[in-house]
Parts: C-alpha cells; sequence; structure tokens
C-alpha cells in the first residue's frame, strides 16, 4: 500500500483482484424497514431478532442473476469476506482513521455504500471490519500466496 498525504492507496493488485468483479459484491446500507430477516447462519449468528430492526446497518451480497443484493445480515452478524479483510493486513488496524479509508477505498469497488452512511454509522462498520474475530475464514491458495504461507491469521 502506498501513503498520500491523509490518503491510503491500495495497491495495484487490490484494483485487479477487483476489477474481476463486474459490481461491488457486497453493500453496507442502514436497513429500509423492519421485514428483512438476517440470513447469518451458524456461530455467525449474534442477533437477538431474527428481523434486521429498521435503520440498522445491514450488509448484503449481490445476487448476480437478479442484479440486486440480497442475504442480508445485521452488521453485527457479517462474516467480514477475505476480499475486504485481506486488504486490511497492510494497515495499523489500531488507528481507526486509517481503517476506514482503506473501507472507503474500497467503495463501489467491492463493498459499496459506505459513501452514503451517516458518520456514526461508518464507525460501526468500520469497528466491526477491525475486529478480526468477525473475519470469515479463507484457506485458498491466494491466501497462503499472500500471507507467504502463514494461516495464523485465519479465524478458524
Amino acid at each position: 500500500m502506498h501513503s498520500t498525504g491523509d490518503s491510503d492507496i491500495p495497491s495495484w493488485q487490490f484494483y485487479q483482484d477487483a476489477a474481476e468483479e463486474p459490481v461491488p459484491l457486497y453493500r453496507a446500507e442502514p436497513a429500509k424497514s423492519a421485514r428483512a430477516r438476517c440470513a447469518a447462519k451458524g456461530a455467525a449468528v449474534r442477533h437477538e431478532s431474527e428481523f434486521i430492526e429498521k435503520d440498522s446497518i445491514r450488509v448484503g451480497h449481490i445476487d448476480m442473476e437478479a442484479g440486486t443484493y440480497t442475504r442480508w445480515s445485521h452488521l453485527e452478524c457479517w462474516r467480514v469476506p477475505f476480499k475486504v479483510w485481506l486488504r486490511l493486513l497492510d494497515i495499523d488496524r489500531d488507528d481507526h482513521g486509517q481503517v476506514e479509508r482503506a473501507l472507503l477505498s474500497m467503495n463501489e469497488v467491492l463493498l459499496c455504500g459506505l459513501d452514503e452512511l451517516s458518520p456514526s454509522d461508518l464507525r460501526l462498520v468500520t469497528e466491526h471490519c477491525k475486529n478480526m474475530e468477525n473475519w470469515a475464514k479463507q484457506s485458498s491458495e491466494k491466501l497462503k500466496e499472500k500471507t507467504g504461507g502463514h494461516r495464523c491469521i485465519c479465524i478458524c
């Protein structure tokens, strides 16, 4: 990662990998109603109610066939995907501003809707993404390449 002034610019590899996706895979937004059910399963479930409360932050995944975001989950139930947390490995995750800038650099590339969130909602998303306990497990060959074969960063 390169740094210019106060903006952090991801490496060319991040953009090359993200360009493989025609639209951002994930979307974060305030829930528009209280009708959506959280799609989280198993150990990812951290909610009290299966319904996502109106105006609380939800994160969805693109359905390529329908062209819409679906499979919404509460922010606290969302497992931060490999392609998102991989970008956070190169920065100081204790520095809230750095993590926020890294997430915003992914806006409209991999994770959209971040620039539409209120500052307090963006802070919630940033705090969630900083916490490695919220990261999805990844054990691909690509991860081994990126981390030099070390698998200790994975949440097993």
